[in-house]
This record gives structure tokens, C-alpha cells and sequence, in this order.
């Protein structure tokens, strides 16, 4: 497992960052969508949130390999590597999101939350593009 840096935490955590989730689905197809808010754990894992409304979206399985481009434009971000383990339909952070996202303007009902272990991290681009691609963690 990769150690996320307080940066990249932070990065992830700002209201301005946006974020694309892929993998590859059990029957092998390519699945990328653009996911809502993620949220940190720890420095080694991140959440990310189903919405009931969501028809297309993939039922992960543990073990499954997913990869997240975490951007805040115009062209600054981190690609992130890891391995889902669970799903969640309770907890701290899980009642906080399903709180916040009822009062919002689509008032989504949240129908679980995904874990996904953090093993690789690179920058995606950096602000003055000398670090592009370079691994982090």
C-alpha cells in the first residue's frame, strides 16, 4: 500500500477537484465514469459513493484493480492507483455523505460506499508541467 501525501489528501478533500473512476469490469468490459466526492479514510484508503439514481455504474468486487484521475482545472491533478476492498452501508463518514448529499440541490439517495486500498500514486500534471507523470507514493 502507497502512503498518501498531505497534499494529495488535501487535493482530493478540495470542493473544486473533480474525478474519474475506471476499472475493468468481471465480464471484462472498461468502465470510466465520473464519480462524485471522494472522501480520504486514512492515508492509504479513499472512499467513493454510489448513488441509487446512478443506472449505469459497476458492482465491485473485492480485489478488483481501479484507477482515479483526481483533477482541478484547468490541468492540474494525480493519478491514482488501488485495489477496492468492500463495500459499506453504515459507519461515521457513510451518514455524514448520505446527510450532506439529501440536502443538496438533486437530493440523491446514497445507496453505499466503496473502500479502495491507495498502491500507486503519480502526478498527473503539475502546474508548471515539469512534474508530469512522476510517482508520488
Amino acid at each position: 500500500m502507497a502512503q498518501m501525501p498531505q497534499e494529495v489528501i488535501d487535493f482530493i478533500e478540495d470542493p473544486h477537484s473533480r474525478n474519474v473512476l475506471s476499472t475493468i469490469t468481471s465480464d471484462g468490459s472498461l468502465f470510466s465514469g465520473v464519480r462524485g466526492r471522494l472522501r480520504v479514510i486514512d492515508e492509504e484508503t479513499i472512499a467513493f459513493f454510489d448513488v441509487a439514481q446512478v443506472k449505469r455504474k459497476p458492482d465491485f468486487k473485492p480485489g478488483q484493480k481501479v484507477a482515479y484521475v483526481v483533477l482541478n482545472p484547468p490541468s492540474f491533478g494525480y493519478q491514482i492507483y488501488g485495489t477496492f476492498r468492500e463495500y459499506r452501508t453504515s459507519g461515521e463518514i457513510f451518514e455524514d455523505q448520505a446527510k450532506m448529499m439529501k440536502q443538496g440541490p438533486h437530493s440523491n439517495i446514497l445507496e453505499k460506499m466503496g473502500i479502495v486500498k491507495v498502491e500507486e500514486i503519480y502526478s498527473y500534471a503539475s502546474k508548471d508541467r515539469t512534474e508530469h507523470g512522476m510517482r508520488i507514493a
